[in-house]
């Protein structure tokens, strides 16, 4: 603030002459295709693998017998475990595609 005002006052009055205080273009980051399609088969793989996971925690879930209710615990499991591997399985069928 302090920097702003004596940069004025400097300045004649006018802001854009300050030099703390110069316009910066904002720069757009664009991906090649090549990039678009690493980022989306990696997402793809992560998706995945989360799936994977999350189907064994419920089997090990079971088998400990925590006392949770298991119809429950491999209903909400299984849920989740399909919409992961469905994402995942979307997202490998759309980073395989020729163009993006």
């Amino acid at each position: 603030m302090q920097l702003w005002i004596t940069c004025v006052f400097v300045a004649s009055g006018t802001k854009d002459s300050c030099p703390s205080e110069k316009k910066k273009k904002k720069k757009r980051l664009r991906f090649n295709s090549a990039i678009k399609k690493r980022t989306i088969l990696k997402a793809s793989d992560y998706c995945l693998d989360i799936s994977k996971l999350i189907l064994g925690g419920v089997v090990l879930a079971a088998v400990i017998d925590m006392g949770i209710n298991e119809g429950a615990l491999f209903l909400i499991g299984l849920v989740i475990v399909i919409s992961f591997a469905a994402i995942g399985f979307f997202l490998y069928i759309l980073g395989n595609q020729t163009k993006l």
